[in-house]
């Protein structure tokens, strides 16, 4: 796979390869981890389940319902009625009740019950447009208890009835011409994609840096398999998509996983759900509670083809995060329900792959994007982490997108890609700073011994130093 960033954050124009292991190595504000921000949200938004668009099909219709129920206002006038037993009645009380209800609990809680209680919403709003079609002003009069006409509260009713009507009808045919459409489910990726994306930037697409000499700049990001556009994107720079410049298609990927804060597994214990649905952390979270569903023989071969990375991290970190009383706790040998937050930051790395692992949320197929995963290990156990990925990309088809500060951790994903036979699958980029601030990402595949001399370069410089100093001290000393 390639992916063209063009306009995005700060990088300019470059195309990073995406075959198996992809390493970017560059210094801090060069536009690395904005690579994989991109690249989650379009894997995101393809492997969104159906069941995410049918919710949204069945929010809109409980908003719409909602809308119509707060502009009949069935509940101000129910008492003067003689609702019959039929299906009219029935949706004049289905009205009244959901307006009454709605105004009591408030709009957004009680949305989200009237898709929960799960009084046949399909088939009820289904009904509307007969119930549309047919309802009147002299069918309500018709219903009309003895004397209610002589109320003024309900002839005041009355009188805004076919204005009330006007309205419900409009918004409701709206509405399903909407969801009815064959460009609805297209739309809904498009939206999500936005959104996802959106998420992940804060809505700051394009930096400010360009924006201030081009106010209308657009960015665009491709993802290509082979000559397969999976994606081609035009956004503004507030991650708005321009429909008449938007492809999708789903790529073969089963799962997609963010890491860039050791310090997420935190929120495992955190009562308080994110509020984004689309944040990636919350879908870390989410993955690290929930297994993923497989049939007795599926766990059998997962459990095969598991063993040999997981022995390999057993050596090294025989622990386990398990759930206890709601609670997530870290046990081993001698560490006995240590809090998760209270886990060594590096321990926390090794926890959150190894329980994704087991949880089958990292399995073949999955793309895993890791956010400068070294930082907080010691260089003996970079080595372990560098050979579990090259293993994951080897042994179960993991595309791994990554980003490192660190010479030791380079050499050894290159050391056991060799190692592993799988070079041709392995690229390395490195960030390049342009003279009008923007930056280009360069493959470096064949030049890596540079990259180990940029990397080096300060620990070089900082040892020279350190020789100059205790040069200088020991002829202190003989004066």
């Amino acid at each position: 796979m390639e992916l063209t960033l063009k306009n995005i954050g700060i990088i300019k124009d470059s195309t990073i390869k995406l075959d198996g292991l992809t390493v970017i190595t560059g210094p801090n504000n060069s536009g690395k981890s904005t690579v994989g921000k991109v690249l989650y949200s379009l894997i995101k938004t393809g492997i969104l389940p159906i069941t995410e668009y049918r919710n949204e099909i069945n929010t809109t219709k409980a908003n719409s319902f909602l809308k119509i129920a707060e502009e009949f206002r069935f509940d101000t006038v129910i008492k003067y009625l003689s609702i019959k037993d039929d299906q009219f009645g029935s949706i004049i009380n289905l009205l009244a009740f959901l307006a009454s209800a709605n105004r009591v609990r408030g709009r957004a809680p009680y949305r989200e019950n009237l898709i929960d209680i799960d009084f046949n919403l399909e088939k009820s709003y289904d009904s509307l447009s007969d119930f549309l079609k047919e309802i009147s002003k002299e069918y309500i009069i018709k219903i009309s208890k003895d004397r209610s006409q002589n109320e003024e509260k309900y002839q005041t009713y009355l009188n805004s009835f076919d204005e009330r009507l006007a309205k419900v009808t409009l918004q409701y045919k709206q509405t399903q011409e909407f969801i009815s459409s064959d460009d609805s489910f297209r739309l809904f990726v498009q939206k999500s994609c936005s959104r996802i994306i959106k998420s992940e930037f804060a809505g700051q697409i394009i930096s400010n840096i360009f924006l201030e000499k081009t106010p209308n700049l657009k960015a665009k990001i491709v993802l290509k398999d082979g000559e397969d556009i999976l994606y081609n994107l035009t956004l503004d720079g507030g991650g708005n998509l321009n429909s008449d410049f938007f492809e999708s298609k789903t790529a073969s990927f089963s799962n997609v996983l963010l890491i860039d804060d050791a310090y997420a597994v935190d929120g495992l214990n955190n009562r308080v759900i994110l509020q984004d649905r689309y944040n990636h952390n919350r879908h870390l979270l989410d993955c690290l509670r929930n297994k993923e569903d497989e049939t007795v023989f599926e766990e059998e071969i997962s459990q095969e083809n598991i063993n040999h990375i997981l022995r390999l991290i057993q050596d090294s970190y025989p622990g386990n995060i398990s759930n206890l009383s709601g609670l997530y706790m870290y046990n081993d040998d001698v560490i006995k329900n240590l809090l998760i937050q209270n886990l060594a930051t590096g321990s926390k790395c090794f926890a959150a792959i190894k329980q994704l692992i087991e949880n089958r949320q990292i399995s073949r197929n999955t793309l895993l994007i890791l956010d400068e995963p070294e930082s907080h290990l010691h260089p003996e156990w970079q080595n372990l982490f560098a050979q579990i990925i090259v293993l994951l990309v080897k042994e179960w088809n993991v595309r791994i997108l990554l980003t490192t500060h660190s010479p030791n951790f380079l050499l050894a994903l290159d050391t056991y890609a060799m190692k592993n036979k799988i070079s041709d699958e392995t690229h390395f980029f490195k960030s390049r700073h342009n003279e009008d601030y923007s930056v280009a990402f360069d493959c470096v595949d064949e030049k890596i011994n540079e990259v180990y001399a940029d990397l080096s370069l300060p620990f070089i410089k900082m040892d020279a130093l350190r020789s100059e100093i205790l040069s200088q001290n020991i002829e202190g000393d003989e004066d």
